[in-house]
């Protein structure tokens, strides 16, 4: 619950939009990340998109837009770029953010109904910056102690293709404050399947 207090040899702090959250309730209290939060949102739509999936350009200011076949019977269109502010949980698509979807399915797939059956919103975590959100990079960040054996690392931003990369990663810079152990598995030839 949020009143626990646990107690750790070291903590991987990979919270994604609430990273600085987290920072903020460890002890000693270390500092925050400077980081944007930017908004993507997405609508589901009551159509098949057959063929495959496309990519888009927005009429209004040419942003790549994805349009994908969605369990069948829908079409999947994101995502949006824009920055927030606030709790996390707080995360919805927002009016002009659906109208943009809308217009550029509408520019590519005349005709097509545009009323979402859904809409949702998520949060990247990007290093904080000046410009445009779609120019940033998309690095995965890794923030330690400045320390040889940190106790406290915190991951955000990055690809969920990269996750097992970024897990090693997290494990080299933290292997001096952990003790010796052979690994239980190699996760280079293990299968992932849902």
């Amino acid at each position: 619950g949020l009143g626990a207090t646990c107690r750790g040899l070291t903590l991987v702090n990979a919270a994604g939009p609430w990273v600085n959250q987290v920072l903020a309730r460890v002890t000693p209290r270390p500092p925050g990340l400077a980081l944007d939060l930017v908004q993507g949102s997405h609508l589901i739509l009551p159509w098949n998109l057959s063929g495959g999936g496309y990519y888009g350009e927005s009429p209004r200011d040419g942003r790549g837009v994805f349009m994908l076949p969605w369990h069948g019977d829908r079409t999947l269109v994101g995502t949006t770029e824009t920055l927030f502010s606030g709790d996390p949980d707080q995360a919805r698509p927002l009016p002009d953010e659906i109208a943009y979807l809308q217009e550029t399915v509408a520019h590519h797939f005349p005709g097509r109904p545009l009323d979402p059956i859904s809409a949702y919103a998520g949060l990247r975590v990007l290093p904080r910056g000046r410009g445009s959100a779609f120019a940033r990079p998309r690095e995965t960040l890794i923030a330690t102690e400045p320390t040889r054996a940190p106790r406290l690392v915190t991951v955000c931003g990055g690809k969920l293709t990269t996750y097992r990369a970024t897990a090693q990663r997290v494990l080299a810079r933290l292997g001096p404050a952990l003790p010796v152990r052979s690994p239980r598995a190699d996760t280079r030839g293990l299968r992932l399947t849902l």
